[in-house]
């Protein structure tokens, strides 16, 4: 699998929260784009104030799993 990461901050970004916990958000996040994207695919990572996006080229979840993905594990 080969994926190209674009990372870009608008504006310098001042995240607060547990180190730990938004590192391996971060890090899950960048590990589901590559797992279920396309080989080549950009991984773009956005911060804009509160929020922080990141998106792939892969097919997304699909509608009847939207709501479990928002769910507690």
């Amino acid at each position: 699998m080969g994926a190209v990461a674009a990372i870009g901050l608008m504006v310098a970004a001042l995240v607060r929260g547990n180190r730990e916990l938004l590192i391996q958000l971060t890090a899950n996040r960048f590990q589901n784009a590559i797992q279920h994207g396309e080989s080549g695919q950009t991984i773009t990572l956005r911060v804009r104030g509160r929020l922080f996006q990141v998106s792939d080229e892969g097919p997304g979840v699909p509608v009847e799993e939207r709501e479990k993905v928002l769910q507690p594990l």
